[in-house]
């Protein structure tokens, strides 16, 4: 469906959604797991799955927009969760997304993953704010720059790695570095932002480390659900931290996501087993 790709503005190699159906107000795409983690249970891990739902998720908005220009479909807010802890050994999946609201500046999509047997893995439901181009590059001009080429390279089957990581029952931190502009291919053109789903494997795994250190287990896991809050890109060229703090009464784990300038970019709460 090229004409609906063209009205986003995230694009290959992040977007890799194929199949691309729509009817009324419901996408449907298929696409390949690409990364793969062999310290979680077997199956497209829920990072991922976050990515190519939340993709769709806009491609659904897009649809019912009734300005057919390009605009930015920024996944504001999210709750994935994975339905079941069996291993899957599938690879090709199919996403389904359906818009439930839209207005000129917000928009709300709800769906699921399907394995190659028709069961649910994942469901989500995903917020997004909406710019037009215009509007975008008003706010962060200053981020403007050459897109990185990618020929045929995608960075997205590699493992996010961690830095100085600190380990702790209660709290735990780590670094990415400072975010270089080759991990952002397709997100975007022009102005290259590291993608919510990428930073949110990031603090995954940092939770996934801190629980192991607090079961003090060494078994395969699996993120069982995730609460995302995104309130900041975080542009190459910026350093980003992550911390992870342990919730006693809930089971799960807060983390954020931050930088110098930005202390709440991106919160995540995640839960483990």
């Amino acid at each position: 469906m090229k004409d609906l790709n063209q009205l986003i503005e995230v694009t290959y190699p992040y977007n890799s959604l194929k199949d691309i159906h729509t009817e009324d107000r419901t996408v449907t795409a298929t696409f390949e797991q690409e990364l793969f983690d062999n310290s979680q249970i077997a199956g497209i891990t829920l990072a991922e799955a976050g990515r190519h739902i939340a993709i769709l998720g806009s491609l659904a908005v897009a649809n019912i927009n009734p300005v057919k220009n390009k605009h930015f479909y920024l996944a504001s807010k999210a709750t994935l969760k994975r339905v079941h802890d069996r291993p899957c050994e599938d690879v090709l999946y199919k996403g389904v997304m359906t818009a439930k609201e839209f207005n000129r500046k917000n928009g709300l999509a709800e769906g699921a993953i399907y394995d190659q047997q028709g069961e649910v893995l994942y469901t989500a439901t995903v917020q997004y704010s909406v710019l037009t181009v215009q509007l975008f590059e008003r706010f962060f001009a200053k981020y403007k720059s050459a897109t990185f080429k990618s020929e045929g390279f995608s960075p997205y089957g590699d493992v996010v790695n961690l830095y100085d990581m600190n380990l702790c029952v209660d709290s735990s931190s780590a670094s990415l570095g400072e975010v270089k502009p080759e991990w952002c291919l397709g997100h975007f053109d022009h102005y290259p932002a590291l993608p919510v789903a990428q930073i949110s494997q990031g603090l995954m795994n940092l939770a996934a480390a801190q629980n192991k250190l607090i079961s003090n287990k060494d078994k395969k896991y699996c993120i069982k659900e995730v609460n995302m809050d995104a309130e900041s890109f975080i542009f190459a060229g910026q350093k980003l931290s992550f911390s992870s703090d342990y919730n006693n009464a809930q089971n799960c784990f807060d983390t954020k996501a931050y930088t110098e300038e930005v202390q709440d970019a991106v919160s995540l709460k995640c839960w483990i087993y």
